[in-house]
């Protein structure tokens, strides 16, 4: 997998070397990274370079991951952004 990060979006590509494909993701970043998601994004993207799991798989774990509710509320991170 290939990293492009940029104000407001992080682009992530997937290479299939067997199929000779690749498929590129454009994830949203609003106003900073939320850690905790780009951790699981991390440990998923190991495992599909390991071959733990195939790329369709891991296409589906980055989905949902996409897909889950922020950790913290709304107000919380506010306060982040002002004590910060």
């Amino acid at each position: 997998a290939t990293f492009a990060v940029l104000p407001g979006i992080i682009l992530i590509t997937f290479g299939d070397e067997d199929t000779r494909s690749s498929e590129t993701y454009v994830v949203r970043s609003v106003a900073g990274y939320d850690m905790y998601r780009l951790g699981r994004t991390n440990r998923t993207i190991r495992r599909v370079l390991k071959s733990r799991i195939s790329v369709g798989q891991g296409v589906k774990n980055i989905e949902r991951i996409l897909a889950t509710p922020p950790i913290y509320p709304w107000w919380i991170m506010l306060l982040d952004y002002i004590v910060i």
